[in-house]
């Protein structure tokens, strides 16, 4: 990915001139036309031309120095998110949308080691009639692969897939996915989605795939910038950004607080589902709400992406996160400690609700730890992510991967493969 320096706090953003924020990949604005330049009288020509260099220079030393910076008008627009944000939230900024800067929110972030804090999973926000709206929510198989942006797509995806997507009539829309997908012998297939779900298209090699991730390898890294609400009993459960929708479900009921969970449930209708378990760290039961389930055919109603609901201090219900699986070979399970597995081919996380320290008691991962390359028996050589002795935040609690770690991966895999699929119940009315 490209190395960018960045504007790192909002008070520097807001002090670049309008100017120089005009250019820049996500800001989707090119430089002045050098047909403008007005050549009579001579002396004015020569003036402008000058200021236009002046200009230039700006504009390429911004080009140089900022990926993503949040300007004045995205500011104003998502303000009535951006203000609701807690320092345990961050966000970011993309040219992505139908003519205008879509605003993405994450829940965590991470140092990229290139000067980009960057994300691999949030929940996108567009524009419906001026006003913010739910739009999405987009995420990558593991930190090896932070949300980027090429040209006028998102890109996100993991070792075996590559997606490009932007936001058209207040949605993500998925403009083309690359993937493989291997049998048993370890022979890959290769595919094609244009946006269709319903025509899959099966590819001769992986040409279109390796021309993705060559694409990737060009993308700019979003640089997410922390929010600046301090947690307070009145935010706690405010995950989705104030009163926004998080996910499809909030959108079409219009509501993002619910006065129990049985209000949720019985909102649920179509393909939507939902389940009731016991995470750590929480105490009572847990709603997890599902836009779509799959019979796994072990006996369960399977699900790969799904947000979990829990009562707030005020007494309602509202959601906390976005708990999302790699593909249907591995949906959603839980284990016997209340943790909830997510995985793909090369990466597990361990996940549940925090305390001791933990700001709100909110989400968080426990272990992470992804394989950063595989040999010929799918067997990592090095890993990376980090792992907690306890659901806490605690700096000290802390302990990043070197590489090398690749029993704990195994490890981790094991316990995944013993865990139990999360079993929903499908609504249809």
């Amino acid at each position: 990915m490209k190395n960018e320096n960045v504007i790192t706090t909002k008070k520097m953003a807001i002090a670049v001139s309008v100017a120089a924020l005009s250019v820049g990949m996500l800001m989707g604005c090119g430089k002045k036309a050098a047909s403008e330049v007005k050549e009579e009288p001579k002396q004015e020509a020569v003036e402008e031309v000058k200021e236009e260099s002046v200009e230039d220079v700006a504009e390429v030393e911004e080009e140089e120095s900022s990926v993503n910076p949040p300007f004045l008008e995205d500011l104003e627009k998502y303000d009535s998110i951006i203000s609701t944000l807690t320092t345990d939230q961050y966000y970011a900024f993309a040219a992505v949308g139908d003519g205008y800067d879509v605003l993405l929110v994450a829940d965590g972030v991470y140092d990229n080691l290139d000067g980009n804090m960057a994300a691999i999973d949030a929940t996108v926000y567009g524009l419906d009639n001026g006003k913010p709206c739910y739009a999405g929510n987009v995420w990558s198989d593991g930190t090896a692969y932070p949300i980027a942006v090429y040209e006028d797509m998102l890109m996100f995806g993991g070792n075996h897939s590559m997606t490009m997507a932007n936001v058209i009539d207040s949605s993500v829309i998925i403009q083309k996915e690359a993937y493989e997908e291997f049998d048993e012998q370890g022979n890959a297939t290769y595919f094609l989605n244009e946006g269709d779900i319903d025509n899959i298209k099966e590819l001769e090699d992986n040409s279109v795939l390796t021309e993705m991730f060559d694409k990737y390898s060009q993308a700019i890294v979003l640089n997410f910038f922390q929010g600046e609400a301090e947690p307070s009993e009145e935010l706690i459960g405010d995950e989705g950004a104030g009163d926004y929708p998080s996910n499809a479900f909030e959108e079409r009921v219009g509501k993002t607080s619910f006065d129990s969970y049985d209000e949720i449930i019985g909102l649920l209708e179509g393909d939507e589902a939902y389940a009731l378990v016991n995470m750590k760290g929480y105490d009572g039961q847990v709603l997890l709400v599902a836009e779509s389930v799959y019979d796994d055919l072990l006996g369960h109603m399977a699900t790969i992406e799904s947000t979990p609901y829990t009562i707030k201090a005020d007494g309602k219900a509202s959601a906390d996160s976005l708990l999302v699986s790699g593909g249907t070979a591995t949906p959603l399970a839980m284990d016997k400690e209340g943790c909830v597995l997510t995985a793909s081919h090369q990466n597990v996380d361990k996940q549940c609700y925090g305390e001791n320290g933990t700001p709100n008691k909110s989400m968080m991962i426990l272990t992470s730890v992804y394989a950063d390359e595989l040999d010929d028996n799918g067997v990592p050589k090095t890993v990376s992510g980090f792992k907690r002795t306890k659901n806490s935040l605690v700096d000290d609690d802390n302990v990043f991967l070197n590489g090398d770690e690749v029993e704990l991966w195994t490890q981790l895999w094991k316990e995944y493969e013993k865990a139990e699929p999360i079993n929903f119940t499908k609504v249809s009315k």
